[in-house]
C-alpha cells in the first residue's frame, strides 16, 4: 500500500469533509474552499476568483489577524452564529495557509444557557454551596430589617468582617480553610446573630443588640482564636493571616453604609498592625 494520498482521493476529501476548510495564498487569493465551507458562510463565488476582501468582514478579519474564534451576526435573522477556527501554516510549501472553521452555535448556546440559569440561581439561592452558610444575598436580607429596626428604636447594631489572607501558592486549599473555619464561627454565635461568606474570602458576622465596644472585643476575641485554630490546624492548612473591621450603627446610616464602614475599618487595622 503506498503511503501517498493520491491528489484526487485528497481533494475529495477535503471537499466532503464536515468542517469547513479554506487555503489562502499569502496575497490574500483563496486556492480553494469546500462546500462545508460555503455552507456555513454563504460563499458561492468559485475559488479560483475570490480574494478574502470579498469574505464578510469578521471573517476576513479572523483569516488576517489569525483569531482562534469568531461571532457573526446575521442582521436578516438577528441571530449570533459562533465558529471555532484553526490556523495551519503550509508544511512543504511556504505561499499559502489552511484554515479549518467549525460551527460551535449550539455548544456556545448551552454554555451560555448553563451561565444565565447558574447567574439566575445564585441570586435565589441563599446558600453558599462551600460553606453552607448564607450567602451575600441573605446577608442583605437578614441585615435590611435589623437596620430598620435600629432606625425606628434606636437598637444598637453591630457588624464585624472578618478576611481570610492565604499565599497565592495556597490559593487551591481556601475552600477548605473557609470551611474550616466556618464550623468554628457558628458554634461562637448566639441564636440571634448570623455568619455568612461575603465575599471569597471574607466572613460577615451581624450582631443585633450589640454596641460598638462589645462588637470589638468580640472582633478581637474571634481573631485570636481563629489564627490559634489555623496553628493547631496546621498539618491541613497553610499558614494565613485574618484581619478583621467592626462597624456599628449610628443615625442616618442604611445598610451598605454599615457594610462599607467595615471594609474601610478593616483597611484602617490592617495598616496599623
Amino acid at each position: 500500500m503506498s503511503n501517498s494520498l493520491d491528489s484526487t482521493l485528497a481533494t475529495l476529501s477535503l471537499e466532503t469533509a464536515p468542517i469547513g476548510v479554506l487555503i489562502v495564498h499569502t496575497k490574500g487569493d483563496i486556492i480553494f474552499f469546500n462546500k462545508t465551507f460555503k455552507t456555513l458562510f454563504h460563499i458561492n463565488r468559485p475559488p479560483e476568483s475570490a480574494h478574502i476582501d470579498a469574505l464578510p468582514t469578521t471573517l476576513r478579519d479572523a483569516i488576517k489577524n489569525q483569531k482562534e474564534e469568531i461571532t457573526i451576526h446575521s442582521k436578516a435573522t438577528d441571530t449570533k452564529h459562533f465558529y471555532k477556527c484553526w490556523y495551519n501554516p503550509s508544511v512543504d510549501e511556504k505561499d499559502h495557509s489552511i484554515w479549518f472553521f467549525l460551527d460551535v452555535t449550539k455548544t456556545t448556546q448551552v454554555y451560555q444557557e448553563r451561565d444565565r440559569l447558574a447567574n439566575e440561581l445564585s441570586k435565589v439561592s441563599t446558600r453558599d454551596p462551600q460553606t453552607g452558610l448564607p450567602n451575600k444575598s441573605a446577608l442583605m436580607q437578614g441585615l435590611e430589617p435589623l437596620v430598620s429596626r435600629s432606625r425606628r428604636y434606636n437598637n444598637p447594631l453591630s457588624l464585624i468582617r472578618l478576611r481570610i489572607n492565604i499565599k497565592a501558592e495556597y490559593i487551591d486549599q481556601l475552600e477548605n480553610i473557609m470551611l474550616l473555619l466556618s464550623r468554628f464561627l457558628r458554634d461562637q454565635m448566639r441564636w440571634a446573630d448570623m455568619v455568612g461568606r461575603l465575599t471569597a474570602n471574607e466572613f460577615l458576622l451581624v450582631l443585633p443588640e450589640t454596641g460598638e465596644q462589645a462588637a470589638n472585643t468580640l472582633a478581637h476575641k474571634i481573631t485570636k482564636k481563629l489564627s490559634q485554630l489555623a496553628v493547631q490546624k496546621q498539618d491541613s492548612i497553610p499558614s494565613i493571616s485574618i484581619e478583621s473591621g467592626v462597624s456599628s450603627w449610628f443615625k442616618g446610616d442604611d445598610m451598605m453604609r454599615l457594610i462599607h464602614n467595615t471594609e474601610q475599618n478593616l483597611i484602617q487595622n490592617t495598616k496599623q498592625s
